[in-house]
């Protein structure tokens, strides 16, 4: 993920960038998986310095969505906490398939 980045110009990142932000202010991301009707895990930081953690809570209000706040992990779970973030992905996945 990271060598990909790299390979993108600072031009195209603004880009994105600014499309994200279009994307995110037409309508937040807990609605659009509000709309979708499907089993929604949200992992989110709580030490999170781009996002507010408690904003995590907008997710509450998706049917049967499960919503884990890992302390001490900033804006990128993933990559700060691959392990908790891993396990948390194959229980929900284990728990949902059909």
């Amino acid at each position: 993920m990271v060598a990909g980045i790299r390979g993108i110009s600072y031009r195209t990142m603004r880009q994105v960038l600014r499309a994200n932000l279009t994307w995110l202010a037409d309508r937040s991301v807990p609605d659009r998986l509000s709309r979708l009707g499907v089993p929604v895990l949200a992992i989110c930081g709580g030490a999170d310095r781009k996002w507010d953690p408690a904003s995590a809570r907008q997710y509450e209000r998706i049917p049967d969505a499960r919503v884990e706040v890992l302390p001490d992990v900033g804006h990128v779970p993933i990559l700060e906490a691959p392990e908790i973030t891993s396990g948390l992905l194959l229980d929900f996945a284990l728990a949902t398939r059909s």
